[in-house]
């Protein structure tokens, strides 16, 4: 009975020292908006080309990101191979997303359901902001999509710099933004769970 009280212990101790990790650094500040847009790929009719260089599960994925907003909730992304090839093609409406078209090494489960959740982080509209925390760099909102939480760093500016993905005990991706304005020059995502690595330089 001591021993199991013991591991007990140990790991609840395991999970509070884990969860201390993601308390945002600043001042808990009252929501001035309840509704965060992000910056990038908002524009009706806008297409963003980017350089792609994708590390998915030991397969090595160049060529050319194309990103298309076509109306407010919908938009559609597709990699394609320096050859002209189509390796991925997803489109976005709302919160949901469809696989028009995914090359057969990628065509597996977990990794179209990882791809399909990394990408929508990556060009989501907006989130809700649930908690607001002010420090001396900028302010973090905190948000939820996918069921975890969303961190949202942006500069003084309201722009997002950096987007991170937790569930209770650790995180699971983060997503750096290099931005002139709102016009985005470099992405770079990386997972911490899976081999994912995502390199996206603006044409």
């Amino acid at each position: 009975m001591l021993k199991l009280i013991q591991i007990f212990l140990s790991i609840s101790l395991l999970i509070l020292t884990s969860c201390t990790h993601y308390k945002p650094i600043g001042e808990k500040v009252a929501n001035e908006k309840s509704i965060y847009s992000s910056p990038y790929f908002n524009e009706i009719d806008g297409e963003f080309l980017f350089d792609a260089k994708m590390q998915v599960f030991g397969n090595d994925l160049n060529g050319i990101l194309v990103i298309k907003t076509i109306d407010e909730n919908k938009k559609r992304l597709a990699l394609i191979s320096d050859f002209g090839n189509t390796l991925l093609d997803f489109e976005f409406v709302n919160d949901e997303v469809n696989v028009i078209y995914i090359m057969d090494d990628l065509n597996k489960k977990l990794v179209i359901q990882m791809l399909e959740n990394y990408f929508q982080l990556i060009i989501h509209p907006s989130f809700t902001i649930k908690k607001t925390y002010l420090a001396e760099e900028g302010k973090t909102y905190i948000s939820k999509l996918q069921g975890k939480r969303i961190f949202l760093y942006v500069n003084k500016e309201d722009q997002l710099v950096y987007l991170k993905q937790s569930s209770i005990f650790r995180d699971k991706v983060g997503v750096y933004f290099y931005a002139k304005s709102t016009q985005i020059e470099t992405i770079q995502f990386e997972s911490f769970e899976l081999p994912i690595k995502i390199n996206l330089i603006k044409r």
